[in-house]
């Protein structure tokens, strides 16, 4: 016989919801003497690790912040210079005053960057 259980119906429902309507409220009123006492422990424990953190966070910015800005201007400057095109410049191949002549145009080499050097210890 095959177990099959009837459909339950509105008023039982209604009395089991609020059976745990009632044992979730007893458990709250039960516990909320302790809530206070555990978000301010929560509160305490957060500001223990927050605060050394947020000193060290501020003590690097300024210890690192110039560092960090010098060498922002100096990419800066790099790539401005690298980006300005230099002038060229026209030899007259042994042309006399008032002659026209094609000369040859030498344009300077662009800046070189330097290569990186391998650091010792390290395997790429």
């Amino acid at each position: 016989m095959p177990s099959t259980s009837p459909q339950p119906s509105r008023s039982e429902l209604l009395e089991e919801l609020s059976s745990f309507g009632a044992g979730l409220g007893l458990i709250t009123m039960i516990g909320f003497p302790f809530a206070g006492p555990a978000i301010a422990l929560t509160l305490l424990a957060l500001a223990l690790v927050a605060i050394p953190a947020i000193a060290a966070g501020l003590l690097a910015a300024v210890l690192l912040g110039p560092v960090m800005l010098l060498r922002w201007l100096r990419a800066n400057r790099r790539r401005e210079a690298d980006s300005m095109v230099a002038p060229a410049i026209v030899i007259a191949d042994g042309a006399a005053a008032g002659e026209s002549s094609e000369g040859s145009v030498v344009r300077p080499a662009s800046r070189q960057l330097p290569t990186p050097r391998a650091r010792p210890g390290r395997a790429h």
